[in-house]
């Protein structure tokens, strides 16, 4: 269960895939909802919301975890790609938190309420700010983006090393290494 110097735990794995899923699910989500029809848009842009604000508890979690069990290293890697690989989960990590505050922000700066699930409506505790909101908006777009980059780096480095370094890292990520 628990990451070793080397390896990842069941639960650093866990939460890694089920973030994965929860963030690719959001930016599918959100991404979609600003290409439809205002009709579809509103319910897709619901589950958006939903789910993002669900996720705070996933993403605490995994931000905990992470924090509390280090970052494994792979053997014979070298001090400066193990500190950009944990800057770039670093950067994910800020760039999600990012967005997990400044999704409800986007409403309450207008005064709209949150809405959970299509029926629990959280007020806004903020006056109207358009200005503010519209730098919010644009606050987490930029970090949607920020993460689909460093996701797409993540995915590509898992892949050289599988193709072309043939060492356990993607493997790390799928089951623990035993000891």
């Amino acid at each position: 269960m628990q990451d070793t110097s080397n390896s990842y735990g069941w639960v650093s794995i866990l939460l890694h895939w089920l973030t994965a899923i929860w963030v690719l699910s959001l930016w599918f989500l959100g991404n979609s909802s600003q290409s439809l029809a205002a009709s579809n848009s509103a319910s897709l842009s619901a589950w958006h919301v939903s789910m993002g604000t669900v996720g705070i508890v996933l993403i605490a979690l995994r931000i905990w975890w992470r924090w509390r069990s280090g970052h494994p290293r792979i053997e014979g890697q070298s001090s400066l790609m193990h500190g950009i690989g944990k800057l770039a989960h670093y950067a994910m990590l800020f760039a999600i938190v990012v967005l997990v505050i400044s999704g409800p922000l986007i409403p309450w700066s207008v005064t709209a309420p949150l809405i959970l699930f299509e029926t629990i409506a959280v007020p806004s505790p903020f006056v109207a700010r358009l200005d503010f909101a519209e730098q919010i908006r644009e606050l987490h777009f930029l970090a949607s983006t920020t993460i689909i980059i460093i996701s797409t780096l993540h995915i590509a480095g898992a892949f050289k090393h599988m193709m072309f370094n043939d060492d356990e890292t993607f493997i790390r990520m799928l089951v623990p290494r035993k000891q």
